[in-house]
């Protein structure tokens, strides 16, 4: 027989699939109600698109209200490609407010903003506080700015105090 575990996976996954594309915040309140842990994540990125163009602004104001936890940091990422596209100050001011610990947001808007606008993300990115938060920051967006021009990339790197973020 199904263990406890595995027949609420199997549940989620099956009302999910038949509420999403009705009521997408209807499904994620069921998935933030009765998934756990990567279930939880994995089923967050399959509910989030079907909020669709006009409804993004809901799903992030949804995300948004949750409770820190693994399933809004999940949410945030997920999201974070659409934000940072179209208003990438918003969702980097929003990674400045986030409590430590959401490290991972940080480098995702960072890269994402970087592919873009890397000078901007640069000039963020330098004005958070000194700590890992600021070197995961400068991390991401070197790499994703060192795959769009690598000749400023490195530049900017060297203007970088000597450390791990510089190398």
């Amino acid at each position: 027989g199904l263990t406890a575990e595995p027949a609420r996976v199997a549940l989620c996954a099956a009302l999910i699939q038949r509420w999403k594309e009705d009521d997408p915040a209807g499904a994620a309140n069921i998935v933030m109600n009765l998934a756990t842990g990567q279930i939880q994540v994995d089923l967050l990125g399959d509910v989030l698109p079907h909020w669709g163009q006009a409804g993004f602004k809901n799903a992030l104001e949804w995300v948004r209200r949750l409770p820190p936890s693994r399933g809004q940091l999940a949410g945030l990422i997920h999201l974070s490609y659409k934000w940072v596209k179209t208003a990438p100050e918003e969702a980097a001011a929003f990674a400045r407010e986030l409590p430590p610990g959401n490290d991972q947001f940080i480098g995702t808007v960072a890269s994402q903003w970087a592919r873009q606008d890397p000078e901007a993300a640069a000039g963020w990115a330098l004005q958070l506080p000194a700590g890992p938060t600021k070197d995961r920051a400068l991390s991401s967006l070197t790499a994703a700015w060192a795959q769009l021009d690598p000749r400023a990339s490195a530049e900017f790197a060297l203007r970088l105090p000597p450390g791990p973020v510089q190398q």
